[in-house]
């Protein structure tokens, strides 16, 4: 058996990161891992929606200028696709503008992150897809 099979999995909420930037995907993966989620990284749309079905992630940071997609719409299939089940969805982004947020709400999504994202950002989102003591 390896070492990776040994290793205790994560406890905390799977959390899957969507982007065609690798490096930008790697690291956001690698921080929710830090802060006790189970996550992974994907980096096209096609995977993305296979992963989502998969791996049943609590929730989704979600890319939205993919290449060969737009985030916008691979958004709407995991939604459309997991149903009830679906995970929260948040969008990830290096636009600020109103029409771009207004759109991703229009469409489905839970929340909008502008890039790079903060740690602070990060672990609030942990603390909210898992119940606190006072829960």
């Amino acid at each position: 058996m390896d070492a990776a099979r040994r290793q205790p999995r994560p406890s905390g909420p799977r959390v899957l990161v969507v982007d065609d930037y690798q490096d930008g995907a790697d690291s956001l993966t690698l921080m929710l891992c830090a802060l006790g989620a189970d996550a992974r990284a994907v980096y096209d749309g096609e995977s993305a929606k296979a992963s989502a079905a998969e791996f049943r992630p609590a929730l989704v940071l979600l890319d939205l200028s993919l290449a060969g997609a737009s985030g916008i719409d691979v958004g709407r299939d995991i939604r459309s696709a997991l149903g009830s089940g679906a995970p929260r969805l948040v969008a990830l982004s290096g636009w600020n503008d109103d029409d771009t947020r207004a759109h991703t709400a229009a469409a489905g999504f839970d929340d909008y992150l502008v890039k790079p994202v903060e740690m602070d950002t990060v672990r609030s989102l942990l603390r909210s897809l898992t119940p606190g003591p006072e829960a």
